[in-house]
């Protein structure tokens, strides 16, 4: 177990840890940040991140095809892009309240992920034009729930969620990025509210049996 005493972990400290099938990390008031690529690459089966932790850096669990459950406790600030990149068994989601952003790639390619809920407080889901979208080629999400305090979809954002039947986008969004459902091929309906100012290039490119509300 990683002590309650510890205020650090390092970047890469268990990279390529392929042995790593458990991680507890010990509750307590003592902060925790835990940088980039730290568990990148291990083989831990399911994460349970106290409230102590306040941040999880870039690529910090990326390549753990392993893991199957993630549970965020409220007391996270930030979420770094490509956490949890490629993590296809990752089934279970559970992300704190805490957070305001998710960045690129966060859970791109997370195939095994059927259903998502974004917490209330999260303003942005970011994207970028020459990197991955945050919940790119999630091919088993079927469902998903964007609250009200959403305001921007960024680029290539759910990309290629295959099995995503339909979306509801809250009336507090202003801005979706180019690509943002491209080749959601099971997608047939989606609405575009009236608080949407920009709508980006080819938002529905390749989701050819859409009907937008």
């Amino acid at each position: 177990a990683i002590p309650s005493t510890v205020t650090k972990i390092g970047n890469k400290s268990f990279y390529n840890c392929t042995g790593l099938t458990t991680l507890t990390i010990s509750t307590g008031t003592t902060k925790l940040e835990i940088g980039e690529a730290a568990f990148r690459n291990t083989a831990i089966k399911s994460l349970a991140i106290p409230a102590r932790v306040t941040s999880i850096g870039y690529r910090c669990f990326r390549g753990n095809s392993a893991l199957q459950s993630v549970k965020i406790s409220d007391g996270l600030s930030e979420l770094g892009a490509e956490a949890f990149y490629d993590c296809t068994s990752l089934k279970t989601l559970q992300l704190p309240s805490t957070i305001t952003a998710i960045y690129t790639g966060t859970f791109c390619n997370c195939s095994s992920l059927t259903s998502l809920t974004i917490p209330s407080g999260v303003t942005k889901i970011e994207g970028g034009s020459y990197s991955s979208g945050a919940f790119e080629g999630c091919k088993a999400l079927t469902s998903v729930t964007l609250p009200n305090s959403l305001t921007y979809i960024g680029v290539k954002a759910f990309i290629e969620c295959t099995s995503l039947t339909s979306v509801t986008i809250p009336s507090s969004v202003t801005v979706i990025e180019e690509r943002a459902f491209a080749n959601c091929t099971s997608l047939t309906k989606i609405n575009i509210p009236r608080s949407v100012t920009t709508i980006g290039y080819r938002i529905l490119y390749g989701s050819n049996n859409v009907t937008i509300y």
